[in-house]
């Protein structure tokens, strides 16, 4: 998991990726993304009832797409950028590594990953 410091928590940062943030959407996955004044990224996770209508099955989605960014994406990611995934249904069934070609297929398509 990421450290606290590296999430999106606060009502009004959401607000501002919403309000402000470049929208990015693909089939599974939409991305919200903000330039943030910070020198590190930060991100946050949306994952409605419509996914799932159990809290665990959408905390299990949250936490495989934190994982993945955390391990494999992280150094990728552009630093001081505010990226939101906001899950779609369909996504329950994606595990490992096709989940993480849709993040990075994603972040690659609003231009976040780093040269």
């Amino acid at each position: 998991m990421f450290s606290k410091k590296k999430r999106i928590k606060k009502k009004k940062d959401f607000e501002e990726l919403f309000k402000k943030g470049i929208r990015q959407k693909g089939f599974f996955l939409s991305l919200r993304a903000r330039k943030n004044d910070l020198e590190f990224s930060r991100f946050g996770t949306i994952v409605s009832k419509k996914v799932s209508k159990k809290a665990v099955e959408r905390n299990k989605i949250r936490r495989r797409i934190f994982e993945i960014t955390r391990k494999d994406l992280l150094s990728r990611i552009k630093k001081g950028w505010d990226v939101l995934f906001v899950v779609s249904a369909g996504i329950k069934e994606k595990k490992g590594k096709e989940l993480q070609e849709i993040l990075l297929k994603e972040l690659e398509r609003a231009n976040l990953l780093a040269k």
